[in-house]
């Protein structure tokens, strides 16, 4: 049993693939148009149609046999057999393959009420063909196959008050009963379509309205997988300047201490390994010195906002200590409270502002010798110059007493300018 309804599905699925594909239309219909869900309709109800009309076409065959209508056995497999070869021919049109069949099942109920004067047959495929059409084509279409059948039982209506050639339904049902019958049916055949039509427009303005949410879900979709692509795209860039930059860059847990993350450049200037680095803190890695006068000497590079700057002193694996400037931001990261650490290794230049500083030590004590030791005994020199001179009779040397002032006086001067560089010197370098 099991294998049998494995073959019966297999062979349902080829044949349903064989179908569609000889259905679909040679240009695709947008899924937001009307047409493509009536077209839609049509192959589900051919591919359903088909097999199902065995259903009918047995009993039938079967029936008029034994009651003598055997004109109606070649009746239906013509137009079964033709409709089903119309419906799945690839080189037709998929307008006119819907017209033929329609046109096809209009023609099999005029012959089969006409042949076996009977009411009943004819008239469930004419509203059969009308819910069919209903479903397939606009509101205006579907009100047209109404008057059509009017026009049919109003022909078979005449037929049976004029007689003009012999019939079966002359002899079945006289004129009155015909009408009464008609009416009931075309009231039956109206309300069906008012009432599918009022569903399939539900039905249609709820696919086109899922249609729109589902394109606009589908771009909020898209926009969102664009934006991630772009936040990943960032991340990986942002990431590339973390890892990847020329200066030490760390994240620590600014509760903690603890260190999160490391950049190649901080693994390499302090020493450590990947693990090691990400194992300890801040603690183990600053020394705590008193750096007001480094703050002092480098005042001129302290930021506005001085809580961002750092001048620390650190240790690296192997116990040598550096001077670094450590700029610090605040950072989420991973749902902690961190921060950025970029550390700018400044030893050199604390070294050489150290030994300015060292210069302008040795400047400021020539500036003093030459101020008070040297150029104290000169100024008496001076004083006492001018006293024999004023004193000196004409007897004396006058041309070498005024050598003599003039000599002091110029050593004067020399000792003023190096006095006067000196100062100059120890200005520059402290604001260089």
């Amino acid at each position: 049993m099991k294998n049998i309804a494995f073959y019966i599905k297999k062979a349902w699925f080829v044949y349903k693939n064989f179908v569609e594909d000889a259905l679909q239309a040679a240009t695709p219909y947008s899924i937001t148009e009307k047409i493509y869900w009536r077209e839609k309709l049509f192959i589900n109800s051919l591919i359903y149609a088909i097999p199902l009309s065995l259903i009918a076409i047995i009993p039938s065959i079967i029936i008029s046999l034994q009651n003598g209508y055997y004109f109606v056995i070649p009746v239906d497999l013509f137009f079964i057999g033709t409709i089903t070869v119309v419906a799945i021919n690839k080189w037709t049109s998929l307008n006119f393959r819907i017209a033929y069949v329609v046109v096809m099942i209009y023609a099999m109920a005029i012959i089969m009420t006409n042949g076996l004067g009977s009411f009943g047959i004819g008239s469930i495929y004419l509203l059969g063909l009308s819910v069919f059409i209903t479903q397939l084509y606009p509101v205006k279409i579907a009100y047209y196959t109404i008057c059509i059948n009017v026009l049919i039982y109003a022909g078979f209506a005449a037929i049976i008050y004029f007689k003009p050639f012999h019939s079966p339904l002359i002899d079945k049902y006289s004129f009155s009963m015909w009408i009464a019958c008609s009416c009931n049916f075309l009231f039956l055949n109206l309300l069906s379509v008012v009432i599918n039509r009022l569903v399939i427009s539900r039905l249609e303005s709820t696919i086109l309205e899922e249609v729109k949410l589902l394109k606009a879900l589908q771009q909020e979709t898209n926009e969102k997988i664009a934006r991630n692509k772009q936040l990943e795209e960032s991340e990986a860039h942002y990431r590339s300047l973390f890892y990847y930059n020329p200066v030490p860059m760390w994240i620590f847990d600014n509760d903690t201490q603890q260190i999160l993350q490391a950049n190649i450049a901080a693994v390499k200037k302090y020493g450590y390994s990947k693990d090691e680095f990400l194992s300890m803190s801040m603690e183990d890695i600053r020394v705590d010195v008193d750096i007001d006068s480094l703050l002092q000497i480098l005042k001129s590079d302290i930021p506005i906002n001085a809580s961002a700057l750092n001048i620390r002193q650190h240790r690296r694996k192997d116990g040598e200590l550096f001077y670094v400037e450590a700029r610090q931001s605040n950072l989420p990261f991973k749902g902690k409270n961190a921060r950025l650490v970029i550390a700018r290794d400044i030893t050199q230049q604390i070294l050489h502002l150290d030994a300015i500083e060292r210069q302008n030590i040795k400047l400021r004590e020539i500036a003093y010798m030459q101020s008070h030791v040297v150029r104290a005994p000169l100024s008496r020199i001076l004083g006492l110059t001018s006293l024999i001179i004023e004193e000196a009779g004409e007897g004396a040397n006058q041309e070498m007493l005024a050598y003599l002032d003039i000599s002091a006086r110029e050593l004067d001067e020399v000792i003023r300018s190096i006095i006067q560089n000196a100062d100059e010197n120890v200005h520059r370098s402290v604001f260089e």
